[in-house]
């Protein structure tokens, strides 16, 4: 008897052993899984619609081989209340809101500078017409384009960011 557990300790395949398979871990699926004709996948309702849309009687009730049909599996889509929505078009609407607060608030600060610079191209102007001392002529200049690139930069970043948003729209 001694000899036979032995033995056996001895045939049993350690870890290097060529022979033995080591388990491999677990992975997730996605969710996608093929249809089984098999008679245990035939009583499982199938995954509801991504796009939302209510489920048909159609829709619930497998196709089994043997064309029996099984008890009741229709199952109940919770009711969206009026006016509510789901969390990720809630987080969209947000995101979308706050762009668009973004950009009104751009054109804000954009209408703001131009009112600056046809001030300060009007004080300009009266200065040359006027003949005041070159350095008066010289510091209106030089804040008028100052403030005409600024216009510039803010009035490009403004329709980028407006593009951009467009596309999200859509």
């Amino acid at each position: 008897m001694e000899e036979i557990n032995k033995n056996n300790e001895q045939n049993k395949p350690t870890g290097n052993t060529p022979g033995r398979q080591v388990p491999k871990p677990a992975t997730r699926s996605t969710g996608s899984t093929t249809a089984s004709t098999t008679n245990s996948d035939a009583t499982k309702t199938p995954p509801r619609p991504v796009d939302g849309s209510k489920e048909t009687s159609a829709d619930t009730v497998p196709v089994t081989p043997t064309a029996e049909k099984p008890a009741d599996t229709t199952t109940q889509v919770p009711e969206k209340a009026p006016g509510t929505s789901t969390p990720v078009e809630e987080k969209k609407s947000k995101k979308l809101a706050k762009a668009f607060k973004r950009l009104k608030m751009q054109k804000k600060e954009i209408t703001s500078l131009e009112k600056n610079r046809d001030r300060l191209m009007k004080d300009l102007i009266s200065a040359i017409e006027n003949k005041k001392k070159g350095n008066k002529i010289r510091n209106l200049a030089r804040d008028f384009n100052r403030i005409e690139k600024r216009v510039k930069t803010r009035t490009a970043s403004y329709l980028r960011a407006k593009k951009k948003l467009a596309k999200k729209m859509k």
